[in-house]
């Protein structure tokens, strides 16, 4: 989590720029996992000849992130509505296999990752 999402993306616009500047015809962009998740937002961003999403977890919508991690999104946002959004610290992440663990970032960079009303929220970007 070293990137919110929205430098993600400008990362992946990058990226593609080259492969267009190189030759490239068509272009899918895929993702496995929280990569699938965000590859369907990023679908929804911009036009592509194709979108793989394998596999897509980490919905933050969910009723199970929801009860995992709601206490890490719930401080995260006050962090950033106190003005303290670049500032670092402790926050959860979660899969289901493995349970919840620690990560420092940013309260801003964390909150574009694990917003229910955000950019990963899956349902919202298949719609």
């Amino acid at each position: 989590y070293d990137a919110d999402v929205a430098t993600a993306v400008k990362d992946v616009d990058a990226a593609i720029a080259t492969l267009r500047d190189k030759g490239a015809k068509r272009v899918f962009v895929a993702g496995h996992s929280q990569g699938g998740v965000f590859a369907l937002h990023y679908a929804t961003l911009r036009p592509l000849d194709g979108l793989i999403a394998i596999a897509p977890g980490g919905d933050v919508s969910n009723s199970l992130f929801l009860q995992q991690l709601g206490g890490a999104v719930r401080n995260a946002r006050n962090m950033v509505g106190e003005g303290r959004g670049q500032e670092r610290g402790e926050f959860l992440d979660y899969e289901g296999a493995k349970g919840s663990w620690s990560v420092r970032t940013t309260a801003a960079t964390y909150l574009s990752w694990f917003d229910p009303e955000g950019a990963m929220n899956q349902f919202r970007s298949l719609r």
